[in-house]
């Protein structure tokens, strides 16, 4: 029998975390002699029966099978996530008065968000939720990873919440910084509570720098011209949080300010100009009057 074809190996998986990895491979003609494989870049080993991981992370296998003369079938790489820890939900309370859930999973990352106002049915969270204001008592949520594990409900007594009582408030900012200027921001808190573990300082949604609980000022350099908002979170152990918000406007104006005259430094740039046409039109009247 003349065999000139590679045997197909297929692989089947089951469960998130453990996983658990099945290979199986067929030849029509001289029948497969052996699968091969090599999982996370270690050497290459004969399959001889269904192997489970469990240890969290991205795992790599390559697999492949030989025939009883030899032809040798050309890898398949295959890539799958373990995970087996539920993920986190925080809550968040902005100067508005809305609640924004967050949710984080380090490994096979977060598929959904639910929630639910005082026992009602459960929805997808997409948006902040004006709930403190609108005579609500009680919110659950919980979140969902991508490796189907869930994380059990949380409550928010919606009437006291203690994070609510924390006074967060942002120092005077200028009307207008110049481009290149250091911008430094302060901050006040008022904690009956003690919950505040840390701040979190974000610029236009991205989190620039975490604080402890006590300092309170940042510095941000190189602030690129136009409109910015930045955010401050007084933090708990848990990672909710309280923020507040504040405009930051960069001028296109490397100097900013005034003008030693008290003018806009645009004015005071069109009357200097306008000054030295007039010196240097003097000056050649002059000239020419003289010869």
């Amino acid at each position: 029998m003349v065999d000139m074809s590679a045997p197909t190996t297929t692989m089947t998986l089951s469960g998130n975390g453990p996983v658990t990895i099945h290979l199986s491979s067929t030849d029509l003609r001289s029948g497969v002699a052996h699968i091969e494989f090599t999982l996370d870049s270690t050497t290459w080993a004969e399959w001889k029966q269904d192997v489970t991981i469990s240890s969290e992370g991205t795992h790599n296998l390559s697999y492949r099978a030989v025939d009883k003369v030899g032809n040798l079938e050309e890898a398949h790489i295959a890539t799958m996530i373990v995970d087996h820890t539920s993920p986190v939900t925080t809550y968040a309370i902005d100067d508005s008065s809305n609640i924004t859930l967050t949710a984080w999973d380090g490994t096979s990352g977060i598929n959904r968000t639910y929630y639910r106002v005082d026992g009602g049915e459960w929805s997808t969270y997409a948006f902040p939720l004006p709930l403190r204001d609108a005579g609500h008592q009680l919110l659950e949520y919980y979140s969902v990873d991508n490796a189907n594990n869930s994380e059990s409900v949380r409550t928010l007594d919606l009437a006291d919440i203690p994070l609510s009582k924390i006074d967060l408030t942002i120092g005077e900012v200028k009307g207008s910084y110049a481009s290149g200027e250091l911008v430094s921001i302060t901050w006040s808190v008022n904690d009956p509570t003690g919950l505040v573990d840390h701040y979190d300082v974000l610029l236009d949604g991205m989190l620039v720098e975490t604080k402890s609980k006590d300092t309170r000022i940042i510095t941000l350099a190189s602030l690129s011209e136009g409109d910015h908002t930045l955010v401050v979170s007084a933090v708990d152990g848990g990672g909710n949080s309280t923020k507040t918000s504040t405009p930051i406007v960069v001028s296109g104006s490397e100097t900013g300010g005034t003008s030693p005259l008290g003018l806009p430094w645009e004015l005071w740039m069109i009357t200097a100009i306008v000054l030295v046409a007039l010196v240097l039109s003097g000056l050649l009247l002059w000239r020419r009057k003289r010869e």
